[in-house]
């Protein structure tokens, strides 16, 4: 049987290919940027993080405006007020509200440090999923290319094959033309697998502020690191339950704010006047003039007057705090079930991935060895290895693409307790 020098080479690396996970999810160790290094980058670069980070400053910044204060009143009067002459009265005055609402404002000031804080923790999160996610699928593209790119060296000398039978005669064109189309499929496959790279690669590198780059990863796959125990024990760090928390703090001061708003507010104030005139001064008239001073302070108290719209608004504002109660309970109910189903799919996946590791590959290795050793000998043809071949692939795929599951939902799961 006629056998390509390059058709054996073509089926030794396929062996290697199935026979060695080095080269399943990487051809080597590539010199770049490892997901911490990323990761690192993304803290540094990115705009929507640092924007973030400027929301905390600006909270801190007005945490101190608690004891803010109405604006203080000036009047100026000049004129024939309290007879012919023409005086001079300046009043201010200055409203300061209740004690109990200053307490309020200063628990609300720090709950919206406390938001700023969880809004840059959020960004955070998500961009840390984002360039794990990006990190892997980069890793899976290129670890499909592999067996693709082989797969297309070997369609190549399959058609060399057929083309030189063709010229001593013994031609098939239905084999040619079917081959064709597998090389075209094939052909197709790769070219957008390395589209997916490249855009996957823009994308990573818009997030973490780099061009120009690659990414480093170990040569023998290792599936992200999982230990449910402590998942668990920081279950309570999920994102959107602390944010319902929070929540619930802000009802309860919005509850406080809105009875302190009905309690009555101070008014302090200070009048100085002129009494142009004759005037009798311990029994004695005297002139006065414009430079004669008389002043007075008052205390005053303003009384909301709308007892029924106060009383309503604090029943309202305890409507309110039941429903983030409510709402509190119910996140701690997705949660979990988040968590369960995360744990599940993670158990399913992690199964799936040590049946290919231990099982389906080592099986795909030797069935290689003894197709090749069989079309060597001439026990075989070409297409009938090429149909191992395919099989071969197909499941050198399926081990691929349960790494990459297997690290998903390690990846989700850890976004679950901001990790």
């Amino acid at each position: 049987m006629f056998i390509s020098r390059k058709v054996v080479r073509a089926l030794t690396l396929v062996l290697l290919l199935v026979g060695s996970e080095s080269l399943l999810f990487a051809q080597n160790e590539t010199e770049g940027l490892t997901v911490d290094s990323l990761l690192n980058l993304a803290m540094q670069n990115n705009d929507s993080y640092q924007a973030s980070l400027m929301e905390v400053k600006k909270a801190e910044a007005l945490q101190s405006t608690f004891l803010e204060l109405p604006k203080a009143a000036i009047n100026v009067q000049y004129g024939h007020l309290d007879g012919p002459n023409n005086n001079l009265i300046v009043e201010a005055t200055q409203e300061i509200p209740f004690p109990s609402i200053f307490f309020a404002r200063y628990k609300e000031k720090k709950l919206a440090k406390k938001r700023a804080d969880m809004s840059s923790s959020l960004v955070s999160a998500d961009l840390k999923m984002t360039v794990r996610t990006l990190f892997e699928q980069i890793r899976y593209i290129e670890a499909r290319l592999e067996p693709i790119t082989i797969m297309d060296s070997v369609y190549n000398h399959y058609l060399d094959i057929i083309l030189t039978r063709q010229r001593a005669g013994e031609g098939n064109l239905q084999e040619l033309r079917l081959a064709k189309m597998k090389r075209k499929k094939i052909a197709l496959d790769r070219l957008s697998l390395e589209q997916e790279r490249k855009n996957a690669y823009m994308r990573l590198g818009m997030l973490v502020g780099v061009k120009n780059f690659k990414i480093s990863y170990p040569k023998n796959f290792v599936p992200l690191e999982l230990d449910e125990t402590e998942i668990l024990e920081k279950l309570s760090k999920n994102p959107k339950l602390k944010s319902a928390l929070l929540g619930l703090e802000e009802e309860k001061v919005a509850r406080a704010t809105i009875i302190s708003e009905q309690m009555p507010d101070f008014v302090l104030g200070y009048i100085n006047s002129s009494a142009i005139g004759e005037h009798i001064i311990d029994g004695v008239p005297k002139m006065m003039g414009l430079k004669d001073r008389f002043s007075a302070f008052s205390v005053g108290v303003n009384i909301p007057l709308s007892l029924f719209s106060s009383a309503s608004k604090i029943k309202a504002s305890k409507w309110a705090l039941k429903v983030k109660e409510f709402e509190l309970n119910q996140i701690k109910k997705e949660v979990r079930n988040e968590w369960e189903e995360l744990r599940a799919a993670y158990r399913t996946e992690l199964l799936r991935y040590r049946y290919y590791a231990k099982e389906a590959i080592p099986e795909v290795k030797e069935m290689m060895l003894l197709a090749k050793e069989n079309y060597e000998l001439g026990d075989t043809n070409y297409l009938n290895y090429i149909e191992v071949l395919e099989t071969s692939t197909e499941i050198t795929e399926d081990y691929l693409s349960s790494c990459f599951n297997l690290n998903m939902c390690v990846i989700k799961i850890y976004n679950l307790i901001e990790k």
